[in-house]
């Protein structure tokens, strides 16, 4: 049985400074409190906090997102690397939110983490999101055939390289090692055992969006401890941006009901996160000037600010609302750690045997042959519109609104373009990719059939 605790004293070092009031080697929490660890040694504080956890047997979910505690990986503690035995499916957001106001908020906000959108480019997402999201049957394939449309109008034209952007990663969403990491449907279960979620197989552009996953997953769990481990976040500004995100995070710390631990080597980055006040500061030695200057505006004192910086890199001091102590880390201990054998869990998600990542089968679809056909008619010279738009519709009997669409999605692809001539005239040629594309289908289809 785990243990039910209202507070929680956890032991983490050896007090060594007899002017400090606090003289204790532990620290104490309430339900309720946050926590935050920072500095160059976070990581062996954050290693000390877990193990006490383990010992007194104290229910908790560790969210690593750089992989660095995988020696805890003991029978007591359920490991769910992400990608390898855990999928985190884009479809948990409408079971635990549902509401399709909030929907489109966290669409709007994982795409905008994905893609570091300006305030313009989040207008465009938002004005397709109110189109899709109350009859989509397909997001990814909703959201691709209206970007697509929107190439097809000039007035878009500016914004044709974040468009392009954006379908590329629609693509990895249906053709890559996300698509299974992040499928966009799929179940998953509740969480009621002490767990670790590892990110160290996502790819670091990614992670920021399973780290938004899993908050909303733990919105609907119910742990006495929740720690969060922010070293593997690179895209660091783009969070500190992201509204609904941040959200998130301060309504977990304002809940009564759990202690929340976070920890990251960056503490500006930490204190940006945070609107709610912190109660207890853990802090190694600190090397970045940013820091030191961050926690100067918040009133501390020129004295601890010079001790924070001296520090040696076996202490840490401990900063509560009533008292500072500095304590010695059981490094001893935490290289004893680093030294169990790693157990890594049973692999369980299934990836598909992939065909080869055909580029006009994945981007036309059924149309792809027509393509390739045309792509074909171009390699033998150039011509103009009129010529490009009469072999289709000849050739393949298609209407002149549909081969005029087929036409320009080649030219957003990049693989015809319209170039004006000697003769002042404008013509219509293959590129460069355009003669890969052609020559990776004939690989791998066999050209015309």
């Amino acid at each position: 049985m785990y243990k039910q605790v209202d507070g929680l004293r956890l032991g983490i070092g050896k007090v060594v400074d007899k002017e400090f009031e606090y003289n204790r080697n532990i620290l104490n929490l309430n339900m309720g409190d946050t926590i935050i660890l920072s500095g160059v040694n976070s990581d062996i504080i954050l290693s000390l906090i877990v193990s006490n956890l383990m010992e007194i047997n104290c229910k908790f979910i560790l969210i690593d997102s750089s992989g660095l505690y995988q020696y805890f990986s003991s029978g007591q503690i359920k490991k769910y690397i992400i990608g390898w035995n855990l999928a985190l499916p884009l479809e948990i957001i409408e079971k635990h939110i549902g509401e399709k106001n909030i929907l489109f908020d966290i669409y709007t906000n994982i795409f905008s983490i994905l893609l570091n959108m300006d305030s313009y480019e989040r207008i465009i997402l938002q004005n397709i999101l109110l189109k899709i999201l109350t009859k989509r049957s397909n997001l990814i394939e909703d959201l691709r055939s209206e970007l697509e449309s929107l190439l097809y109008l000039s007035t878009y034209s500016i914004r044709k390289n974040f468009i392009e952007k954006f379908l590329s990663i629609l693509d990895i969403f249906t053709h890559s090692f996300i698509s299974v990491t992040f499928p966009l449907q799929g179940q998953i279960g509740r969480f009621n055992e002490t767990c670790i979620f590892d990110y160290s197989l996502i790819p670091s552009s990614f992670r920021n969006l399973a780290l938004l996953l899993n908050l909303i997953l733990l919105e609907k769990c119910d742990y006495p401890v929740i720690i969060i481990d922010l070293n593997g976040i690179y895209e660091r500004n783009i969070l500190i941006k992201n509204e609904l995100f941040r959200k998130i995070l301060n309504e977990f710390c304002k809940r009564e009901d759990h202690i929340i631990i976070v920890s990251d080597k960056n503490l500006s980055f930490l204190l940006k996160l945070w609107s709610t006040s912190i109660r207890n500061l853990i802090l190694t030695q600190i090397h970045d000037l940013d820091d030191i200057n961050m926690l100067f505006k918040m009133g501390f004192s020129r004295d601890l600010l010079l001790k924070l910086l001296l520090l040696e890199s076996d202490r840490a001091l401990i900063l509560d609302t009533h008292n500072i102590y500095e304590t010695r880390i059981n490094i001893e201990f935490f290289k004893y750690l680093k030294n169990i054998p790693k157990k890594f869990p049973k692999k369980t998600l299934k990836y598909p045997e992939y065909l080869p990542k055909i580029f006009l089968s994945n981007i036309f679809g059924r149309n792809a042959e027509i393509i390739y056909s045309l792509l074909s008619f171009l390699r033998e010279g150039a011509t103009n519109r009129d010529g490009v738009l009469s072999y289709l519709q000849y050739k393949y009997g298609l209407k002149t609104s549909i081969a005029s669409q087929l036409m320009v999605k080649a030219m957003i692809y990049n693989l015809i373009e319209e170039v004006v001539g000697k003769d002042g005239r404008y013509w219509i040629r293959i590129t460069l990719k355009g003669i890969s594309v052609m020559e990776e289908y004939e690989k791998y289809m066999g050209g015309l059939k």
